[in-house]
C-alpha cells in the first residue's frame, strides 16, 4: 500500500500514535499522540534511539505488516509495522496502540489485516481476520467456572497440537496439580496461547503443566527446558519479560497479549530443576467446586486454538 493512503486515513482518525520512517528507520514524520507519546521524538532521528522493538531484527526486507511489542522507556505498548512504498523508496510505517487492552490488539490486528488486505472470508487473510473477531467474540464473554483440569487442558491443548503438527502420537504436554480448578473465560484462551509461546522457547517441544486452586485465585504454570537463544537472552538481560520478548520476535505480542488476559504473569527460571517457566494468576473469587462445567471453556480454548491456526501457525 501507498504511504500516503495510509497516512491519509491516519490523520482523518488521529486515534493512534503514528511515526512513518525510511528503509532504515530513521523518522521522517509523526503526528502529534506519537510526539507526546515518545520524548524526544523528530525528525531526522534514529528511531532505534528512542524505542526498543521486540522483534526488531525481522523488520529488514519485511513485506507485510505484523504487530510486535515496543517499549518506549519502562512502558511497554502493542504495535503494528507495515512497510509500504513512497514511489521506489521503502518506506515503514509504525501505529502505536496506546491502550494496553486486550481487546485492543485484537482490534489492531484485525484492522491491519483488513485495511491492507481486504476480508474476504474464503482467502487466508479472511480467514485471519475473522479468527481475530471470533477471539474477541469468546474472550468477551466473562464466564467463570469450575472445571476438570486435566479433561479441559487435554483436549484443548490435544486439539491445538493436532491443527499445528497434524499429528496425535507424540506427547508434548503434560497436566498435573489439582483435579479441579476455576476457570475464567480469558484465562481458558490465555492458557491455549501461553502453550503455544511455551512451546516456541522450549528446546525440545514439550512442557509441563501445573495447575492449582487456592485463595480464591486459579494458578498455572508452564514449565519447560529453555532453547539456546532464551539462555542466551536471559544471560544478556536478566530473567525478565523482556527476555523472553526478545526470544520470542514478533510473537512477543502474544505474550503481552496473554499478560492482558490475566491478573497476574510471572517469567522466570528455576535452577534447581534446570527449567524456565511462565505462569499466570487468575482471581477467581469462591467457586462451588462440584459445579464443574468444562464444556464452555474447552469451546474459547479451541477457539484460541484456531486462532493460532490462522495467525500465527506456518
Amino acid at each position: 500500500m501507498d504511504v500516503s493512503k495510509i497516512m491519509s486515513d491516519l490523520n482523518r482518525a488521529n486515534a493512534y500514535p503514528a511515526i512513518v520512517t525510511d528503509g532504515s528507520l530513521t523518522v521522517d514524520y509523526f503526528n502529534k499522540k506519537a510526539e507526546n507519546l515518545i520524548p524526544g521524538l523528530r525528525a531526522g532521528a534514529p528511531i532505534d534511539g528512542l524505542l526498543s522493538f521486540c522483534a526488531r531484527d525481522e523488520y529488514d526486507g519485511l513485506g507485510c505488516p505484523m504487530t510486535d511489542t515496543v517499549f518506549c522507556g519502562d512502558e511497554e505498548y502493542f504495535c503494528a509495522v507495515c512497510p509500504a512504498k513512497n514511489g521506489q523508496d521503502v518506506r515503514y510505517v509504525i501505529i502505536i496502540a496506546p491502550s494496553a487492552d486486550a481487546d485492543q490488539y485484537l482490534s489492531m490486528k484485525a484492522a491491519v489485516l483488513s485495511e491492507f488486505f481486504g476480508r474476504e472470508k474464503d482467502s487466508p487473510v479472511g480467514m485471519r481476520f475473522e479468527a481475530c473477531l471470533r477471539l474477541a467474540a469468546a474472550i468477551g464473554e466473562k464466564n467463570t467456572s469450575a472445571v476438570d483440569a486435566r479433561a479441559t487442558f487435554g483436549d484443548a491443548l490435544s486439539y491445538y497440537c493436532g491443527l499445528k503438527y497434524g499429528d496425535t502420537g507424540r506427547q508434548r504436554f503434560e497436566v498435573s496439580g489439582d483435579d479441579v480448578i476455576v476457570m475464567t473465560t480469558g484465562g481458558a484462551a490465555a492458557s491455549v496461547l501461553l502453550f503455544h509461546l511455551c512451546l516456541q522457547l522450549s528446546s525440545n517441544g514439550f512442557c509441563s503443566l501445573i495447575a492449582g486452586y487456592g485463595d480464591d485465585a486459579t494458578s498455572l504454570r508452564f514449565e519447560f527446558d529453555p532453547c539456546k537463544k532464551l539462555r542466551g537472552n536471559v544471560s544478556m538481560l536478566g530473567v525478565c519479560r523482556r527476555a523472553f520478548y526478545r526470544t520470542l520476535g514478533r510473537e512477543s505480542a502474544e505474550l503481552y497479549f496473554v499478560s492482558r488476559l490475566v491478573d497476574e504473569l510471572e517469567v522466570g527460571y528455576d535452577e534447581e530443576k534446570g527449567k524456565a517457566f511462565v505462569g499466570m494468576k487468575l482471581r477467581c473469587g469462591r467457586y462451588n467446586k462440584l459445579k464443574a462445567r468444562p464444556e464452555d471453556f474447552i469451546c474459547v480454548a479451541r477457539v484460541a486454538a484456531d486462532y493460532l491456526a490462522e495467525i500465527l501457525v506456518g
